[in-house]
């Protein structure tokens, strides 16, 4: 080959395509990245709505990353349980700590994962950074993919990691299609002050024209995150502040207080995804490029960084093995745990989501029936579907703990 080489190179630069290229860095591996954003960009940026729910096994890979561990403490808000509420049908249920653990993760505020996780980055002598370019044409090789660049820059890779988004423009070009769900909604997210002390218990509360998650990040501040419909949310676009204010006091009741805002405020619609493959020739989906989920169980941003994770340690235990880490069958393997971990809770958060929606006799007895089963596994939520080994499949974990915890819940009540 005439163009250079690297093992692998990362195309998008969101967390989980910050957190890929920084672990297969600090492994050895020689990595190239590609974002259409600037340095300057990826160094800066500000609140933007999102302060992101991350499990306690992603935080302590991220920590071993470098990444956390930099965290101010005003950024890093513990969440010590989950309530969900269904206000229609007049059930609640607490999820708590898994044993062992004082919480079930932590509130951090994405913009500052990334400006961490790219300060990071920079410091690793064996990445290669390609910024301000998008991936204009593919070429698979015998023993690369051969990467075209906007600018006209060539680029050779043994192993290609697509996480350039939900839309994902690198998906089409290795001709993997995707089957989307359109919802009709949007998610409003801001900030705000509010009278009531917050206890660090998160509380998703699902009432007749939608659902609102209240993010406790501080005793007096908490992030909001409201599924409204996309009629509300053009009305509400309108508002000024204060009227935003209004509307919000209207909708959260007597639950915080009064409430003011303490940032700016974002609208966002929603929708879900799934690629119909994880993996191509020498070439992997990680992120939204591969499952886009809806936020509503709060597991997008974890289930991008579980795959990220499965990646790279599937491709440094071939390496450890003296296998060439770029073979088929080694994609393969992630690819079957990748799709064993994500399916299973795309298909149940996009039917809650449907379900929670309407509010027909069949549908309402169905939400008690649920409400009620799920019951028992209140312990099990704070393993977040996930375990420390990157090379297990997490829901095996949760089942393997399953009979300790329902007999743990017997003897307490």
């Amino acid at each position: 080959m005439n163009t250079d080489r690297v093992d692998l190179t990362v195309v998008g630069l969101g967390s989980v395509g910050l957190a890929t290229a920084l672990a297969a860095a600090q492994a050895g591996l020689t990595v190239a990245v590609v974002d259409p954003q600037s340095a300057q960009q990826l160094r800066g940026g500000d609140f933007d709505g999102r302060d992101v729910a991350i499990s306690n096994a992603s935080l302590r890979w991220l920590d071993s990353l470098g990444i956390t561990r930099e965290l101010e403490n005003d950024q890093r808000s513990s969440i010590r349980g989950a309530h969900v509420i269904d206000d229609v049908i007049g059930k609640k249920l607490a999820f708590g700590p898994a044993a062992g653990e004082q919480d079930i993760g932590a509130f951090v505020p994405e913009y500052r994962l990334r400006q961490l996780a790219f300060g990071e980055l920079e410091k690793q002598a064996n990445c290669r950074f390609l910024l301000g370019n998008k991936v204009a044409m593919l070429d698979h090789r015998s023993d690369a993919v051969v990467l075209t660049l906007d600018d006209g820059q060539e680029l050779g890779t043994r192993l290609l990691a697509a996480v350039d988004g939900r839309r994902s423009p690198l998906r089409g070009m290795l001709g993997i299609g995707a089957a989307t769900q359109e919802y009709g909604t949007h998610m409003l997210c801001c900030r705000v002050e509010h009278e009531v002390a917050g206890d660090g218990w998160t509380s998703q509360r699902f009432v007749a024209d939608g659902c609102m998650a209240i993010l406790p990040l501080s005793e007096h501040v908490s992030s909001l995150a409201l599924m409204v419909s996309a009629n509300d949310a053009a009305q509400v676009a309108h508002l000024d502040d204060a009227g935003f204010e209004q509307w919000l006091n209207r909708r959260l009741g007597d639950s915080l207080g009064q409430v003011s805002l303490a940032s700016r405020r974002f609208s966002v619609p929603l929708g879900s995804h799934y690629a119909d493959r994880f993996v191509a020739e020498r070439a992997v989906l990680l992120g939204d490029a591969a499952v886009g989920m809806l936020p509503i169980t709060a597991h997008g941003l974890n289930l991008g960084l579980i795959g990220a994770r499965s990646f790279i340690a599937e491709v440094l235990a071939a390496r450890s093995k003296g296998e060439a880490f770029d073979e088929p069958q080694v994609l393969k393997r992630h690819a079957r745990r990748a799709h064993a971990t994500a399916k299973p809770l795309y298909l149940a958060t996009n039917e809650i989501c449907r379900l929670f929606k309407r509010a027909d006799p069949i549908s309402l007895q169905a939400r008690r029936a649920l409400m009620q089963l799920s019951g028992p596994f209140e312990q099990l939520v704070g393993m977040n579907c996930e375990q420390d080994n990157p090379r297990e499949v997490p829901w095996l974990g949760v089942l393997k703990s399953l009979p300790r915890a329902l007999i743990s819940r017997g003897l307490a009540s």
